[in-house]
């Protein structure tokens, strides 16, 4: 796999019930040093550029937003280093072959939206405790509030059977990627019951839906109707790209709200379009008849030829199949066709997703009878949902 990070941490496990996790999570980013003495810092920070700019650079983005306030200046150059940071980051803990924790490049240096954590539900809790080391000792704190340390304010928890590991290792316990904001795209997240079926509360009039990620315990087929019969409003099903999965609600987590997902509700988290930008979302549903890395590959190539364009930045939503047996090189397989994204992965007891181009009537994922509805079933069965989001500098240009 080619996901790089750029720190990783080992933790010594105590016992077989504790995880280790240690306290030192931004990586070093060198020193800037005045050598005058006679100066009065914060003045000479803005009166004397670009000094302001390259201290902002290596601020993080709690501590850019607390500076917003000191004065006009300050608020505009940090506002400028906020906007810059559009690439996204994750975190990812592993228990194979030493407990370790690895940070992606930049993490806790970008601008971020929403955080989407995936943890293996039997493997830790939410209220399960861990041990954070410190530099003078250790810490005893629940997962659910090392969350909340880590995490940004909107955040949710996705409890699933299995965790695809980001980078190239066993075991991996849970992982999150950090969803930056993104130019002229919003991203919100909200929970869906067919009794309210009216998205206005969410969804701005003017804005168009890009691609949507959805989780729910039971697959409803009454409310997965009025759902995106609400979210669609004529758009057709091929412009926004669809997946997700059926989770264990009762352990899965939605903030600030602080409160476990409800098993009727369906979890959106959506990603609308406010003006044209660059940004481009794609989905696919792998069925792999042949349950072999050839067999994947060959729907794969198909997938990227629909991706008619490409852009600096992206992510890779993989929702896979609980039961398949064929699964542990997909990730692999994903890094090696989109190798400059991040491939975020979790095994699910249902894949719900939709392909986001043509493909032959014979081999289209097979269902009971003819659909009538202007979308397609979008429950799955012993395939791989995938769902790109794409967004900055134009990569690439298939025609």
């Amino acid at each position: 796999m080619s996901a790089e990070y750029e720190v990783k941490f080992l933790g010594s496990t105590h016992s077989l019930t504790r995880f280790c996790i240690p306290e030192e999570l931004n990586a070093s980013v060198g020193e800037y040093k005045i050598q005058n003495n006679n100066f009065n810092l914060g003045e000479a920070l803005q009166s004397h550029y670009p000094l302001l700019e390259l201290v902002f650079r290596f601020l993080d983005e709690k501590t850019l937003k607390i500076v917003l306030a000191v004065n006009d200046a300050w608020q505009d150059s940090a506002q400028k280093e906020l906007n810059k940071r559009t690439w996204p980051t994750w975190i990812t803990y592993n228990n194979c072959p030493k407990a370790t924790l690895f940070l992606s490049k930049g993490f806790n240096f970008n601008h971020v939206a929403l955080s989407l954590f995936a943890y293996n539900q039997t493997r830790i809790k939410l209220d399960k405790q861990l041990c954070v080391h410190l530099k003078s000792g250790e810490r005893k704190v629940t997962f659910t509030d090392y969350l909340d340390d880590v995490a940004s304010e909107h955040y949710c928890a996705i409890a699933c059977r299995a965790v695809s590991p980001i980078i190239d290792l066993c075991d991996s316990v849970f992982q999150g990627v950090f969803i930056p904001h993104i130019p002229h795209i919003r991203t919100t997240m909200f929970e869906f019951n067919h009794s309210k079926p009216d998205l206005t509360a969410f969804i701005n009039e003017e804005e168009e839906v890009k691609a949507c990620l959805i989780f729910t315990k039971k697959y409803n087929a009454r409310s997965i109707e009025a759902f995106f019969q609400s979210l669609l409003k004529g758009q057709s099903h091929k412009d926004v790209a669809m997946g997700g999965g059926i989770i264990n609600c009762k352990k899965s987590l939605k903030m600030p709200e602080n409160r476990r997902l409800r098993d009727q509700n369906l979890l959106c988290i959506a990603f609308l379009q406010e003006a044209e930008c660059n940004f481009k979302a794609y989905s696919a549903v792998i069925v792999n008849e042949r349950e072999d890395s050839d067999g994947f590959a060959d729907e794969l190539v198909r997938f990227k030829a629909t991706t008619t364009v490409l852009y600096k930045y992206g992510i890779v939503f993989r929702f896979c199949c609980s039961a398949k047996v064929w699964k542990s090189e997909e990730t692999d397989l994903i890094y090696r066709f989109f190798p400059n994204y991040i491939v975020f992965g979790m095994d699910v007891d249902g894949e719900i997703g939709w392909n986001t181009f043509d493909v032959p009537e014979n081999e289209e994922y097979p269902q009971k009878k003819k659909r009538k509805k202007s979308f397609p079933a979008t429950l799955n069965g012993w395939t791989s949902v995938l769902v790109l989001i794409t967004w900055g500098n134009k990569i690439k240009n298939l025609q």
